[in-house]
């Protein structure tokens, strides 16, 4: 959001780091960030946590009320030219997660975030608790980040990246990422990217390092959205 707590959050992911690690071998620990175009992070903190390894990619406002297709290109494009001028050090956004999580129709969200060059989706929550009564799952019969296709099945190159742990569903940790971990890497092989959505908007880093403990316990990565789209590349 507009709080400050991202720069808490990549100081502490990078403190939590082996000395000497590389990010493109994903030995580092590191995160994205979505933020609003007004957030206090200046233009060169941003320029320094993204060549260390971390990501900063926008988080449209839709104002939290239901769009048509031109309202939510219109949007984009408003927050865009925001966030561009905000932070002009940064490459352009590859990954996105919107605010409220509204998502009006199909696939407009997907189409307007490709016009843009997002290719990866963050916007498919594991909420609300009352659904979920805190069973860590799946929701999409996979772990695994699927392409978008339109309603006459035609693919879009935009991944969903299915959010499984939030600090707002109820859930239990470490539980939730101690099951999911376990489950992937044990005899089941329900092998997943399990994206986390924890706020930044207080200073409270608990659940993160709950979240971190149980990777590292178990010598998972835990790397930002862009990192898991160039694998996602270079996988296809």
């Amino acid at each position: 959001h507009g709080e400050p707590g991202a720069a808490d959050r990549f100081a502490a992911h990078a403190g939590a780091s082996p000395p000497g690690c590389a990010p493109a071998d994903w030995t580092c620990v590191r995160s994205t960030g979505y933020l609003y175009p007004d957030n206090p992070l200046t233009d060169a903190e941003a320029a320094a946590y993204e060549g260390a390894g971390f990501e900063i990619s926008l988080h449209v406002d839709t104002g939290c009320a239901d769009w048509t297709p031109a309202s939510l290109a219109s949007t984009f494009a408003a927050d865009l030219a925001r966030w561009r001028a905000r932070f002009p050090s940064l490459p352009p956004p590859a990954s996105h997660r919107v605010h409220c999580l509204v998502w009006s129709d199909y696939t407009s969200m997907a189409e307007v975030e490709l016009g843009h060059g997002i290719r990866l989706d963050a916007n498919y929550y594991y909420w609300p608790g009352a659904w979920i009564q805190d069973r860590p799952g799946f929701f999409t019969g996979s772990g695994l980040p699927m392409r978008f296709a339109r309603a006459d099945g035609t693919m879009l190159d935009v991944y969903q990246l299915a959010t499984h742990m939030t600090d707002e569903s109820d859930q239990s940790y470490p539980f939730t990422i101690d099951l999911l971990l376990d489950r992937a890497l044990g005899p089941e092989g329900y092998y997943g990217a399990f994206t986390a959505n924890i706020h930044t908007d207080g200073p409270d880093q608990t659940l993160s390092n709950q979240i971190l403990a149980s990777a590292r316990a178990r010598g998972v990565p835990v790397i930002s959205a862009r990192q898991l789209l160039a694998w996602l590349d270079g996988r296809s």
